[in-house]
C-alpha cells in the first residue's frame, strides 16, 4: 500500500517533539548572540525565515510557539541594540501562511521592526531578491536565513551559494539526512538530490557503509568548494524516543564570529557532543574521557613545532580543527606553559593572554 504525504497543513506535522525543541533553542540562542552582536556594528539587520510555517507547534493540548514568533519576541525585547530589523516571512502552504499571519498580528509589532509576508516558495521568493542585488549590484544586509524545510526538494544548491557570496550572511539549514538517506535509490527524487547537491556526486554514497555520514559530509564538503561557505558546523539530531537520526541542523558562514558563536552555544547544549541523541541518552562523548590538555598539546606540537604563532590565529585553527571551545583551549595553554612546553608572552592587564600574543612552540 502506498503511502500518501501528509500536505504541509496537516495537524501530524506540527506535533511539537523534543528535537523540535532542541534546534529552537539553538536558534534562539544564537539569535539572541547574533543580534547584539551584529545590531551593535549595523544599522539594519535581516533574519529569513525560509519555511516559516504556521507559526506554532501543539503539544498535549498546549500551543507552542514556532520560529517566526521566536524571532519576533527576540527582536522585540532586544531592540535597543539595532536600528532596523528587517524579518522576512516565506511560507508555500496557504493555510500555514495565513495562520501565521495572524500568529504574527496577535504578537504585535513594533516601530523598529519590519516584517515582511511572502506565499511562495523559497526559491521564488529568496531567488528574485538575490536576482534583483545582482542586477543592481548592491550588497545584502547581514542577514540570518533560518531554512527549515520538512524535505529537501526547494533548497536548491546555487541559490544557497547566492545567499552565502555575500560576505555578510549565513544559514542555518535543516538537512533532512533521514529522508535524504530514505529516498537514495529514488528515481523520483533524483532530481530533487542534484539539485540539493552541486552535482551528482552523491550518487556515490549509495555504495558507502554509512551513507549517513556520506551524505552529510558530501554536502559540507560542497558547501565549502562551491557554497562560498568559509566556516561550517554539523550538529547531529535524532528522534526522541530512539537512536536514529532525523536530520542535521548545518550552520554555515563566512566570518569566525559567527562560527565561534555557533559553536561555544552547540557545545554548552549537548555536552559537548555537538548533537541530540535522545531525552534519555546517557553516554558520554569522548571529549569528556580525554584531558583537553593532552589532546591539545598533541596537536600543537604536530601541526605547529619549531614556529611561533599569534594567539588569535591559534585559537581560530583550534576551534576549527579540533573538539573544543576557548575555555578548554584556554586552560590547556596555561598548563602547557606552566610545564614549560610552549612559551606565551603578551599578558593583558588581568593576567590573560591578548590577542596578539606570541605562543612559541620549540
Amino acid at each position: 500500500m502506498i503511502k500518501i504525504p501528509l500536505p504541509d497543513w496537516h495537524p501530524e506535522k506540527w506535533q511539537y517533539y523534543e528535537h523540535t525543541k532542541v534546534k529552537h533553542e539553538l536558534l534562539r540562542k544564537y539569535l539572541k548572540g547574533w543580534i547584539s552582536i551584529l545590531g551593535g556594528y549595523h544599522e539594519r539587520i535581516c533574519y529569513f525565515d525560509c519555511f516559516a510555517g504556521r507559526g506554532e507547534y501543539t503539544k498535549n493540548g498546549e500551543t507552542i510557539e514556532g520560529s517566526p514568533i521566536i524571532a519576533l519576541k527576540l527582536a522585540k525585547k532586544m531592540k535597543k541594540y539595532y536600528g532596523e530589523f528587517l524579518i522576512t516571512l516565506i511560507e508555500k502552504d496557504k493555510d500555514n501562511f495565513e495562520n501565521l499571519k495572524q500568529k504574527i498580528e496577535e504578537e504585535g509589532k513594533e516601530d523598529k521592526i519590519h516584517i515582511y509576508f511572502y506565499n511562495a516558495s523559497f526559491s521564488e521568493v529568496v531567488g528574485e531578491i538575490m536576482e534583483y542585488l545582482e542586477e543592481k549590484n548592491s550588497q545584502l544586509y547581514p542577514s540570518f536565513f533560518f531554512i527549515d524545510p520538512f524535505g529537501f526538494s526547494d533548497v536548491p544548491s546555487d541559490l544557497v551559494a547566492k545567499i552565502l557570496s555575500y560576505r555578510k550572511t549565513e544559514i542555518f539549514f535543516t538537512f533532512m539526512a533521514r529522508d535524504i538517506n530514505r529516498f537514495l535509490n529514488s528515481e523520483k527524487h533524483e532530481n530533487a538530490l542534484s539539485m540539493l547537491y552541486w552535482n551528482d556526486e552523491w550518487k556515490k554514497a549509495i555504495r558507502e557503509r554509512d551513507r549517513e555520514t556520506a551524505l552529510v559530509k558530501l554536502y559540507e564538503k560542497q558547501l565549502k568548494e562551491f557554497g562560498n561557505a568559509k566556516y561550517i558546523l554539523p550538529f547531529k539530531v535524532c528522534m526522541d524516543q530512539i537512536r536514529q537520526t532525523v536530520y542535521y541542523l548545518i550552520h554555515a558562514s563566512n566570518h569566525f564570529k559567527a562560527y565561534k558563536l555557533m559553536k561555544d552555544i552547540a557545545y554548552k547544549q549537548s555536552d559537548g557532543r555537538f548533537g541530540f541523541f535522545g531525552p534519555d541518552d546517557n553516554t558520554r562523548s569522548l571529549l569528556q574521557f580525554r584531558d583537553p590538555v593532552d589532546y591539545i598539546k598533541e596537536y600543537l606540537l604536530e601541526n605547529f613545532s619549531g614556529q611561533e604563532i599569534i594567539m588569535s590565529k591559534l585559537m581560530e585553527n583550534y576551534y576549527v580543527n579540533t573538539p573544543y571551545i576557548k575555555s578548554d583551549i584556554w586552560r590547556a595553554l596555561q598548563k602547557l606553559q606552566e610545564d614549560r612546553i610552549i612559551k606565551i608572552t603578551g599578558l593583558g592587564s588581568r593576567g590573560g593572554y591578548r590577542k596578539n600574543a606570541v605562543i612559541t612552540i620549540p
